[in-house]
């Protein structure tokens, strides 16, 4: 191993396996308040104890979700060379997930997030563990240099899929703008400079070109929107609640909608495509196309929306609106991410066809479990 830092655990340069997909960069824990406590602050949720800590992060939710279904997936990302992180590892290797492209650091905690209820018995993200201002936690040091960028992106066979949250800070932020970068351009005549990213990305002529030969993965990017991870200077306070002032919106707003055009296939809730696009949630059920054309991925756009089910458009399938299990629902945190498993398991089927509308349902299939 050829350690980047003497706090960081780097991952080796040595060939690692093929798997099908890669999920990056988002593991965590969440502590969930229990159903008892609609309407408490996490204050009172923390003094009385009524919480439980579960993993998640959707792209490792995803990650695992596709190992269960027989896929072979790997996780990518930055964890804490901490118990939480212990945990973590422990998790994917436990699913059979490869974990070459994982690095540890003592230098900062594996993150917790905080989710409260709403007085509906709603869950909601409320902010993070120890008061600590998002900055804070492993997840935003995720360093790999372009080799082992490169090397990831070549140990894929079918998709890498990425979410937006590594976009609001640190190392994590360029190594995704630069993976992003690289499977959106090596197979055109687009040069990439370090001004294609206001991250600080630098994906070289030279990266692009290596790749050029390469059969390339899908690019599947998860909008994943959560407002507590973009604060613009958020400081520790004595509370665990955090302002909408203390969000930088427009910056976050920017960097996404950047991260998503001209990927694959983009993965949006209702909610989300009113927020980043101005569509609304209603309009963007029915009508999906509107929804791909304002970010015109290469093959298509996911919309789902919990308890209503989903909507798609693929460009060879055209819009397929109202797509829903006829079930009663009894949680939905996750749901989002069994779909999106779901559906790449489905479209990965060498009997399948890209773009397939029996792959979205399949999805809705795997999302009600």
């Amino acid at each position: 191993f050829v350690l980047l830092s003497t706090a960081f655990i780097s991952v080796s340069m040595k060939l690692v396996p093929k798997v099908d997909v890669v999920c990056l960069p988002e593991a965590l824990y969440d502590c969930i308040a229990s159903p008892s406590t609609n309407g408490w602050s996490a204050d009172k949720v923390l003094e009385t104890g009524e919480w439980s800590l579960q993993p998640g992060g959707a792209t490792a939710n995803v990650a695992c979700a596709l190992a269960k279904l027989g896929m072979k997936s790997s996780f990518a990302g930055s964890i804490g060379d901490d118990k939480d992180g212990d945990g973590l590892i422990s998790m994917f290797e436990g699913y059979g997930i490869d974990t070459s492209f994982c690095t540890r650091t003592s230098s900062y905690p594996t993150r917790r997030v905080l989710v409260t209820r709403s007085n509906s018995g709603d869950r909601q993200f409320s902010s993070f563990w120890d008061k600590k201002p998002s900055t804070q936690f492993s997840d935003c040091y995720y360093n790999l240099n372009i080799a082992q960028i490169i090397n990831l992106i070549k140990s894929v066979k079918f998709a890498v899929v990425m979410g937006t949250l590594g976009l609001a800070h640190g190392s994590t932020a360029s190594v995704i703008a630069q993976i992003s970068s690289l499977l959106k351009y090596s197979n055109t005549n687009i040069n990439i400079t370090s001004n294609s990213w206001s991250l600080g990305a630098v994906t070289s002529v030279t990266s692009v070109t290596s790749l050029k030969h390469e059969k390339l993965p899908l690019l599947v990017i998860d909008v994943n929107w959560r407002d507590v991870f973009w604060p613009n200077q958020l400081s520790v306070s004595s509370t665990y609640e955090i302002s909408e002032s203390n969000i930088d919106t427009n910056n976050a707003k920017a960097l996404i909608l950047k991260m998503i055009t001209g990927a694959d296939i983009v993965k949006l809730t209702d909610e989300e495509v009113q927020w980043v696009l101005g569509i609304d949630a209603t309009t963007a059920l029915k009508n999906p196309e509107k929804v791909y054309n304002a970010i015109r991925p290469k093959l298509g756009v996911l919309i789902t929306a919990g308890e209503k089910g989903a909507a798609c458009h693929f460009t060879n399938i055209g819009s397929l609106s109202s797509l829903a299990v006829p079930i009663e629902p009894v949680d939905t945190t996750g749901a989002g991410d069994a779909f999106t498993a779901g559906f790449l398991y489905a479209m990965a089927r060498p009997e399948a066809s890209f773009d397939s509308k029996e792959s979205v349902e399949y999805a809705l299939k795997i999302a009600c479990i």
